[in-house]
């Protein structure tokens, strides 16, 4: 829904897709295939209309289950294994370095891989989501919006503050 929009967006041990993103994809008539840039469409602009934030892509080549999802249930690397802009090598023998070019030209530049295996307190795991580096990673990421709340006579001192 283009209606909800969101300053950043984390992918977590994302079980989609791995060229989710690529242009060539995006350009396939295939079902699905404009997913990614549906999700690139929900983050919030500026008033220039430029993006605020980015899309963080977790990636963490251990996890057993994105491995379990990706052989024996889509047969297509997930996006949280290998990140974005990642090509199969020849004979599919493991992913070539990182390449912006296979990512949607209106993407481009705003989308981030964030490779975690070695941050990962459990080894193989894939719910990190909630790990400290990952919260960590999220303050760092934060963007603070200025709101304007008329005074209708509510405290709001008990509202937890999370920055």
């Amino acid at each position: 829904d283009a209606k909800i929009q969101f300053d950043n967006i984390f992918m977590v041990s994302a079980d989609v897709r791995h060229d989710l993103f690529h242009k060539k994809v995006i350009k396939s008539r295939r079902r699905g295939a404009t997913d990614g840039l549906k999700i690139f469409n929900m983050l919030s602009e500026t008033s220039q209309g430029n993006k605020k934030g980015k899309i963080y892509v977790f990636a963490n080549g251990r996890d057993k289950a994105l491995a379990v999802s990706s052989w024996f249930l889509h047969w297509k690397t997930r996006l949280g294994q290998v990140g974005n802009g990642r090509r199969k090598r020849i004979l599919g023998l493991g992913f070539k370095k990182e390449k912006e070019s296979l990512t949607h030209p209106d993407i481009r530049g705003s989308i981030e891989n964030v490779f975690v295996e070695s941050k990962v307190e459990k080894k193989f795991d894939h719910s990190y989501h909630f790990d400290s580096f990952a919260i960590d990673f999220y303050q760092q990421k934060y963007i603070a919006v200025d709101i304007d709340v008329e005074d209708d006579n509510e405290s709001f001192e008990d509202c937890p503050s999370y920055i």
